[in-house]
């Protein structure tokens, strides 16, 4: 009896000594686009473990400028993602296309992140500009401090078996975005979203959390 004890208790020291490793985000469905950076670039972010991909096969070969934000906005802790920009100087209206995954009727958590950084070297002290969800305009963008970090979420059901997101220049300067996400949704979470009402995100507050990044 005493040796089936101890052969229980190696085999549980044995389970516990096996690392678990985190699923890969791609097999949850996320969809992580890195604006800006080069064609064929894919990395893992070492802080959450989401797999980032370029935003090349997400817009048109002709779409769009790629830059770096400038050196002097670089801090130690910025996320890679946030490193470079595609801007859109020319046209009105220039749009990300995401297919990969996603489902008519299906519900996603939509976010766009905005980190301008004098990646112009402009060093513009405001930018608007508006960012549409489809047809539906989802947000006015305003850029007031080139070291400020401005996500935009939506929480949305897809029309189609695809999701746009659309940059469009208004006239107060030119558009681009720094990293888009999608993540999908359960169907029975925020039910008064539907085919046509989605919800935008007011305000987030992270009250004693030791954490600072969003998954």
């Amino acid at each position: 009896m005493a040796s089936t004890w101890r052969l229980l208790l190696l085999l549980c020291f044995a389970m516990a000594a096996v690392p678990v490793l985190p699923q890969p985000t791609e097999a949850l469905g996320f969809i992580s686009i890195d604006s800006g950076a080069a064609e064929g670039t894919t990395y893992v972010d070492p802080l959450t473990n989401i797999t980032y991909v370029s935003d090349r096969g997400f817009v048109d070969s002709d779409a769009g400028i790629s830059a770096n934000i400038s050196a002097a906005y670089v801090a130690p802790l910025l996320a890679r993602r946030l490193f470079t920009v595609r801007s859109f100087p020319n046209g009105t209206r220039n749009c990300y296309t995401i297919r990969e995954g996603i489902a008519r009727g299906s519900k996603y958590l939509v976010r766009a992140w905005f980190l301008y950084g004098n990646y112009d070297g402009l060093d513009s002290q405001r930018l608007t500009f508006d960012l549409h969800l489809g047809v539906n305009l989802w947000k006015t963008v305003n850029i007031t401090d080139p070291s400020a970090l401005l996500p935009v979420e939506a929480i949305t059901v897809a029309a189609a078996d695809h999701l746009w997101v659309c940059l469009v220049n208004t006239g107060g300067g030119t558009p681009f975005v720094s990293s888009v996400d999608v993540r999908p949704l359960k169907d029975s979470m925020y039910p008064v979203v539907n085919a046509s009402l989605s919800l935008v995100m007011f305000n987030r507050v992270n009250v004693g959390g030791a954490q600072n990044y969003i998954r």
